[in-house]
């Protein structure tokens, strides 16, 4: 999906393509400097927050900001619940957390979300602190939830990823940028497919 992303967006703009996956971010920039983007890469862990500052820095450096497009995320088929916490919940904080800073008018961030929470039903008050937790204490909101359960975790995570993006719009917005979520459908993705294949809640 980021690829997909930088080739719809990136024309006539530097891109700094970030993954944590040495192999995919060299694959990814190979791709995309073969199609004339100019790109500039970077290994990041986004549930890390120094190498989350790390890449700010490095984006930083490299011009200023247009877009982010945080596409980062791990699925239940692929990760245990804590681990799609520290990802997907904790890394989308830390990224917007990161970034903010750097924005000015104009700059849009484009988180992605998903459909997902549909699924399930979250409480009131584990909105609230989803939403409104300071980034350092978020994982403690969510330390032992569905720990049996990625799929629920998986929701929950991507619920938090809309409820952080909302509490963050003024702030980005008092730098005259804008911050926004995106819950697609389905997107036949390798990291997709796997689930359709192992996870019938998914399948369904």
């Amino acid at each position: 999906m980021g690829i997909a992303c930088a080739r719809r967006v990136g024309s006539g703009r530097r891109i700094v393509l970030a993954d944590v996956d040495l192999q995919a971010l060299t694959f990814g920039a190979d791709a995309l400097e073969s199609a004339g983007f100019e790109v500039l890469s970077q290994r990041v862990d986004v549930s890390d927050e120094q190498s989350v500052n790390n890449l700010a820095a490095f984006a930083k450096k490299a011009g200023a900001l247009d877009a982010v497009i945080h596409t980062a995320g791990l699925s239940p088929t692929t990760a245990p619940s804590n681990r799609i916490f520290a990802v997907d919940l904790m890394g989308t904080a830390l990224i917007i957390d990161a970034f903010r800073p750097m924005s000015v008018r104009g700059t849009v961030a484009v988180v992605i979300a998903s459909a997902a929470p549909a699924w399930i039903t979250v409480s009131a008050e584990l909105e609230h602190r989803l939403a409104r937790t300071a980034t350092g204490g978020l994982l403690q909101v969510v330390d032992g939830l569905h720990a049996k359960d990625p799929s629920a975790a998986y929701a929950v995570a991507k619920r938090g990823n809309q409820l952080r993006v909302e509490a963050a719009a003024a702030a980005w917005g008092a730098r005259g940028a804008r911050i926004v979520s995106v819950s697609p459908g389905l997107i036949h993705t390798p990291m997709q497919k796997q689930e359709e294949r192992l996870n019938p809640k998914v399948a369904a």
